[in-house]
């Protein structure tokens, strides 16, 4: 089950059964998804949408993987 939530610096975590996905984050009106755990570049989004629909992508391809 996946699930959004807010850490401690603000920014949007997507979660699965308790294990953190992905990470957004807003910096000078910007939009940055992260996963998490891979040592990847942030990747910028165009808008907060953009950026939620990339983790559930994300987290979902790596369901399958």
């Amino acid at each position: 089950m996946l699930e959004w939530s807010t850490d401690e610096d603000g920014a949007e975590v997507l979660k699965s059964n308790g294990t953190p996905l992905a990470r957004l984050d807003c910096r000078a009106r910007r939009w940055f998804f992260t996963p998490v755990g891979s040592g990847a570049e942030a990747i910028r989004s165009g808008s907060r949408d953009e950026a939620r629909l990339l983790a559930v992508f994300y987290a979902r391809r790596s369901a399958q993987a």
